[in-house]
């Protein structure tokens, strides 16, 4: 399976995560490739199908969970858009993509989608040593690390 030219750096808004896209930036640079800065959020919660809600109600508050995930998204957009404004700026082309749901998932999903040369994730916890850290990766880190899908070369 050919890897493309992309790094996938999913960002979560961490200072490990910035670090992490800081040497995401020096590979690509080195390497004439891509960037794609990933950010998952929480799930919005469809609750226009728990109530005992006529119709009318019903595709209100169908209508009003739609333009609180539409909102989410776009604020997320915007501040993945400074990062990719920040890639730019050293030369190398970026993107982004927000999605919704659980992040190990939907970062595997990502992955097993754009076959990505090499994923950048950063850890709040990575501070630690040997063994410790690996125990000690955030969940989303040690969940990653448990897919029987990532590859390591």
């Amino acid at each position: 399976m050919m890897s493309s030219s992309v790094i996938l750096v999913p960002h979560d808004g961490f200072e490990m995560s910035d670090k992490a896209l800081k040497f995401a930036i020096e590979i690509a640079k080195g390497l004439n490739m891509r960037i794609k800065l990933i950010r998952v959020v929480e799930e919005t919660l469809d609750v226009s199908t728990m109530g005992h809600w006529d119709n009318i109600k019903r595709a209100k508050v169908k209508r009003d969970v739609e333009k609180q995930r539409a909102q989410n998204r776009d604020r997320e957009y915007k501040k993945l858009e400074k990062l990719v404004s920040l890639a730019n700026s050293r030369g190398v082309d970026a993107s982004s993509l927000v999605l919704e749901g659980n992040a190990a998932e939907k970062i595997v999903s990502t992955i097993k989608k754009e076959n990505p040369y090499l994923v950048a994730i950063g850890s709040n916890r990575l501070k630690l040593k040997g063994l410790s850290k690996i125990r000690g990766l955030g969940s989303v880190a040690k969940n990653y690390l448990k897919i029987p899908y990532v590859r390591f070369s």
